[in-house]
């Protein structure tokens, strides 16, 4: 189990049709939207940006985490010593 994962800092904004732009509230648990088409994650990246450096994901250790502020996360993920996945 890893021990870097920080405090569970949220900075989705809210969930939005992939096709009709239609907003959801984040906290939300859906798949699809009412016209079944997927649905898009939305950050407040701003917020991001102040609160995260390059420097500070530099000193991060390579693996899944390392980017947490980019995952929807709603509590403090139960890790498994994750690998870190290319985002292609």
């Amino acid at each position: 189990m890893t021990t870097h994962i920080l405090p569970i800092e949220n900075f989705v904004t809210h969930l939005e049709c992939s096709q009709t732009g239609k907003h959801y509230r984040r906290n939300t648990q859906l798949n699809l939207s009412d016209v079944g088409k997927p649905l898009l994650v939305r950050y407040d990246l701003k917020a991001i940006k102040s609160a995260v450096s390059p420097a500070t994901l530099n000193q991060r250790p390579q693996d899944l985490w390392r980017y947490q502020e980019l995952l929807p996360l709603t509590q403090a993920p139960i890790s498994l010593g994750e690998s870190i996945t290319p985002l292609l």
